[in-house]
Parts: structure tokens; sequence; C-alpha cells
């Protein structure tokens, strides 16, 4: 009894020394966690275009009890990642296992990561391994310049404006365009939205008239985001530049003024005086007319005043002359002499009638006499200058008839 017991025991103790010693190396595996990533030399690594991360992970046996492990997995995170999974593989329960992307499902041009087709965008990247729920990661980073844009036209609109069109660079995170001219002044800031189906246009950009009749030349260079990484200037722009060159037409040539017409302009009439010089004025629809009228000569000229219509519109204009008949010249009686001092008068006297002296009255009888005379002969001259002739009569009554007024006072 006592030696089937202790055959029993004995058995059972060897059963579970076997098992122990068979299962003791996978235990022990999984307690260390010896793995490693690398990328390139080290993490936090930059890499340029057309380059593959040199990415590279070691997974130390890592099996469970009892169990089939889980496969060892290294994945990427970061802009732009659509493929997350780099490399996936059966871990190995007794060795170390190794492994490493294909340089070209990472190099940078069309990275696996990215979806095969389209250039890796920039910014930071991780890897990490999973070595059945152990981690480890590491970084590296992508600050790649935008390519150089393929060509630039410039197509001018007039003489001070143009048209700039351009084909899309192909990076993912282009922001945007610079267009300067041949001094390094910036005419286009464009935004990656003046692109559309891989064709970008922006005008017409107003250069200023200082590119009227010239040819000028223009640079184009891309910009592109840094992602999610940090770089000097928020921005990386393409090392070199496209470019394109117009030539403008000259500005066209201001339409001059038109030279005012000048318009000529009659004379007006004029009345005739005792002397013969008459003087005449009219009006016209251009503005006053002003004229001077020769007596004996005849001669007669007039200036026409345009008003306000132009400074250059003043026009002087001359009627031709006209002769007239001599006017024929009038026997005037002679004057008597006029008495200059004066009669005092008696205060006290009586009002009455004034009487004129008799010598008086004979002198006004031979005025009145001399006057019918000269009246007739005037009446008797052409019908032309009886008008004439008439004034003149007329005055010479009046001067004669003032002196005989001036003479009675006197008396």
């Amino acid at each position: 009894m006592h030696s089937q017991r202790l055959t029993q025991t004995l058995l059972a103790g060897g059963v579970a020394a076997l098992a122990v010693g068979g299962f003791a190396p996978s235990i022990a595996s999984a307690a260390a966690n010896n793995d490693t990533v690398t990328v390139a030399g080290g993490s936090s690594y930059t890499y340029t275009f057309n380059q593959s991360p040199a990415i590279r992970a070691t997974a130390q046996p890592n099996c469970a009890v009892f169990s089939n492990p889980s496969p060892v997995t290294l994945s990427i995170s970061g802009p732009g990642v659509v493929s997350s999974t780099l490399v996936s593989h059966k871990p190995d329960c007794n060795n170390a296992l190794t492994i490493s992307p294909s340089s070209s499902s990472v190099n940078t041009r069309h990275p696996a990561w990215a979806g095969g087709s389209s250039m890796a965008s920039n910014g930071v990247f991780t890897v990490t391994l999973n070595n059945e729920g152990r981690t480890k990661s590491a970084t590296f980073t992508l600050l790649i310049p935008p390519a150089k844009p393929s060509s630039l036209t410039v197509t001018p609109n007039s003489a001070t404006s143009a048209t700039f069109a351009w084909p899309a660079n192909p990076e993912p995170d282009i922001t945007g365009y610079q267009i300067t001219d041949s001094a390094g002044n910036s005419v286009v800031d464009a935004t990656n939205a003046a692109c559309s189906g891989g064709a970008c246009s922006a005008g017409p950009v107003d250069l200023g008239s200082s590119v009227s009749g010239k040819s000028e030349r223009y640079s184009l260079t891309a910009i592109r985001s840094c992602g999610n990484a940090s770089c000097a200037a928020g921005h990386i722009t393409s090392a070199s530049a496209a470019t394109g060159s117009a030539d403008f037409p000259a500005a066209p040539t201001p339409t001059p003024t038109p030279t005012p017409t000048k318009t000529t302009g009659g004379g007006g009439t004029g009345g005739n005086s005792g002397r013969g010089n008459g003087g005449g004025s009219g009006s016209t629809s251009l503005g006053t007319v002003t004229g001077n009228g020769g007596g004996g000569g005849g001669s007669h000229s007039g200036a026409v005043n345009l008003g306000n219509a132009d400074a250059a519109g003043q026009v002087s204009h001359n009627l031709p002359p006209a002769s007239v008949g001599s006017i024929p010249s009038v026997n005037a009686p002679p004057l008597p002499s006029v008495r200059t001092s004066l009669q005092p008068l008696d205060p006290g006297a009586p009002p009455g009638k004034i009487q004129y002296p008799a010598p008086l009255l004979a002198q006004k009888h031979a005025a009145a006499k001399s006057i019918a005379q000269d009246l007739k002969s005037g009446l008797s001259l052409p019908p032309l200058w009886r008008g004439v002739a008439a004034a003149a009569v007329l005055i010479l009554i009046a001067v004669h008839l003032r002196a005989w007024v001036a003479r009675t006072e006197a008396f």
C-alpha cells in the first residue's frame, strides 16, 4: 500500500517536472522585452524627396503558454497615411524575429502608406512595433521642398496687365504659388485654390504703367506646407523657379482736344451825328457785336465777341468800305452879340410882361427866316441824305434857339 502511494507520488512529480521543464523557455521569454525599432541612424531623422527611410525592427520571442502567438506587426502613423501596416510576420517562440519593409514600399516618391500612387506629405511620422501587445516606436520627419514648377505662361491683357497660367505641382500639401518680376517684387501670391484639374491661373493682374511697351520676365515658385512638423518660415519654397516672359504693348496715345472753329460775324449798323461820325451797335446769336462807323470817309470796322464760347473764339471782322456823297454846307446866319453883363433889377418895380426890345425881335424874325430857307434847301437833297440834312438843321435850330433864349434871359 505504501509502495503504491510512493509510486503514484513519484509519477506525478515526474509529470510536473516534465511540464515545467518543457515550457520554461516560453515563459521566460515572455517576461523579457528586448524589442527594438530603428529608423536609419536613430529617432527623429529627417528625409527628403525620393528617399526610402531605413526602418528596422527586432522582436524577441513572446509566446503565450499553450496558445498560438499573434503576428508581429510594424505600422506607421502621420499626415497623409491611408495604409498604416508596413509589414506583418509570424513570430518564432524560440528565436528573435527581425523585420523591415522593402525600400520601395516606403520611398517618399510614392510610399505604400500614402496609397502607393501619391507623394508623401510633409510632417512627423511614427513607426510602431507590436509584439504580442509589447510595443516599441521610433519617429522620423519629412520636410521635402516642392519641385520646380514645370512652366509659366504670361499673356498680356493690355499695356499694364497680364494673365499668368501654369501646371499644378504634384505634391499633396501645396499651399500656394508666388510670382515675382525681374526685380524680385511679388506680383502674385496665389493659393492652391487657383488650381483646377491640374491647371492654375491668376489674373488679369494690374502690373502698373512701368511695363507698357516693354518685354518683362517673371519667375514662379511653389510653396509647400511643413505638415505637423516645425520649420523656420512655416512653409517650404521650391529651390528653383519656372520663368516666363511677355512683350507688353505701348499705352495708347491720348486723343487731342479738338481745335475750336472760327466763326465770322457781321458788324452792326450805326446812326449819324452832326459831323458825320456814326457809331453803331448790333447783336447776333453768338454774342455782342460792336462797330465804329466812319462819317465822310465811309469806313466801318466791326468786332464780334463770341462771349464765353471759347478763349480762342474772338474774331475780328472788317466790313468793306462804303462811299457816300459829301454833305452840303449850310449857311447859318450871323449870331447877334450877347451882352455879358447883367442889368440890376428894381426890386420895387411891379411885376408885368417882359417887353423885348425892337432890335431883338427883328433878329428873331431874321433867324426864323434863315431856318426856313435852310430847311427848304435841306429837303431838296436826294432822299438818301434828307434825314442827315434834317438832323443837321434841327441841331442848328437848337443852337439858335439856345442862343436866343440866353440873350432873352439876359434882358
